[in-house]
């Protein structure tokens, strides 16, 4: 059971991540846990030095050095194939060339993944439960080594350890009111290292004001945007794709990175709601907030540049966004392996062949999210026969996943 449970897990995490360091290059900045290079590494020692830097980082959490990224602009260039390394020459250099204390080797590997037609090798150092990692001896570049590789090395000085100190940023943390924009004031904006620009965008009815916003700050070298994207409020379901899918298409045809957030209104000032989370907008029903939450929990609560990506997780266009928010939300949390023995299809199927008045009758049912005791709702076997499909459970899917 586990390794079928590891495949389907594999297929969706392949997506998840490459999401995960498409997010990280868009902020244009190292951190913590993640670092860029442009090129593989010239020597070994550089890069022993920095996968130990990474595994006794505080994050705790996986660190990645991300290869293939421009220093200074942050631009995605490729990996170029001199000295290029896999995940075996890694390990190999980490087994074999120092004596690591208590035997504890951090834990690498090596992934390649594709980014706007370019290729990057991110190298994994995974979390551990043995840190603080180090060596009982010296592993380091001799003097005679040095002199060696000076005429090699010479080229790549100036581009790769520029003396450049990293420029730091400004963030507001609120959204600018997109009304408020002008050619004026993006202007003045660039004179501050600020990034992101955040630009609210709450209500699709202001999409036209939006839009022209977006398109004044990149006019001024604003391309790194976000913005927190509300939904549950008085905004129409499709709203909440329309705003996610303008921002997709912004970032493709202008070059920019726009991450949107979009976050569920709650009344915080009303006392029915100060104990719970149950408020559902008059437009939304339980289903459908409980889809964009399992997408969400998929693309770690952001949306950002990606149009195959974007399709994927909301639909291509209106219909498929209205299909995914009736889907049965085990076929959402596991799209890949449903979709793989045939399920989603089948209930799709199903569920588009009802009637006019069998929709009359599902509907209702689905959207209040409760699939207990379903024979009680209908006697209509066409919609129990649809109704079905939301009620497999996780437990369920587990035993599935072992059967395949």
């Amino acid at each position: 059971m586990r390794n079928q449970k590891g495949t389907s897990e594999i297929i969706m995490n392949n997506i998840e991540f490459e999401r995960e360091v498409a997010e990280l290059i868009g902020r244009r900045t190292e951190g913590e846990y993640w670092d860029f290079k442009q090129q593989w590494y010239l020597n070994n020692t550089d890069l022993l030095h920095d996968i130990i830097c990474m595994a006794n980082s505080p994050a705790n959490r996986d660190c990645y050095i991300i290869i293939g990224i421009e220093d200074e602009t942050f631009k995605i260039l490729g990996v170029d194939a001199n000295n290029r390394k896999n995940q075996q020459n890694v390990i190999d250099l980490l087994r074999q060339k120092p004596k690591w204390a208590g035997g504890h080797i951090p834990e690498v590997y090596v992934r390649t993944i594709q980014i706007d037609d370019k290729e990057l090798d991110i190298i994994i150092i995974k979390q551990s439960n043995n840190p603080p990692f180090y060596l009982l001896e010296d592993y380091t570049a001799t003097k005679k080594a040095i002199l060696d590789t000076y005429e090699k090395l010479r080229p790549y000085f100036e581009t790769i350890y520029s003396q450049k100190p990293k420029q730091r940023h400004v963030d507001f943390n609120q959204g600018i009111d997109a009304r408020l924009i002008t050619d004026a004031n993006m202007k003045k904006l660039a004179e501050i290292p600020i990034r992101p620009v955040r630009i609210a965008f709450d209500h699709w009815e202001l999409h036209e004001v939006y839009e022209k916003a977006v398109r004044t700050a990149v006019r001024h070298g604003h391309t790194n945007l976000s913005n927190y994207i509300l939904y549950n409020f008085e905004d129409q379901p499709i709203e909440l794709y329309l705003r996610l899918k303008l921002n997709v298409d912004l970032c493709e045809e202008l070059g920019a990175s726009i991450y949107s957030f979009p976050m569920k209104y709650h009344p915080i000032e009303d006392p029915e709601y100060f104990d719970n989370r149950d408020f559902i907008g008059k437009h939304w029903n339980r289903k459908f907030i409980r889809t964009i939450q399992a997408i969400l929990n998929s693309t770690k609560g952001k949306v950002g540049r990606g149009h195959d990506f974007f399709c994927k997780a909301f639909g291509a266009n209106e219909q498929e966004y209205f299909k995914l928010l009736y889907m049965p939300e085990a076929m959402i949390i596991y799209r890949f392996f449903f979709e793989g023995i045939g399920l989603t299809d089948e209930w799709w199927v199903a569920f588009s062949g009802l009637t006019d008045d069998e929709m009359e009758i599902v509907k209702p049912i689905i959207e209040k999210n409760v699939f207990t005791d379903i024979q009680s709702k209908t006697n209509n076997n066409n919609v129990l026969n649809v109704l079905r499909y939301y009620c497999i459970t996780r437990d369920d899917v587990e035993r599935m996943m072992e059967n395949h």
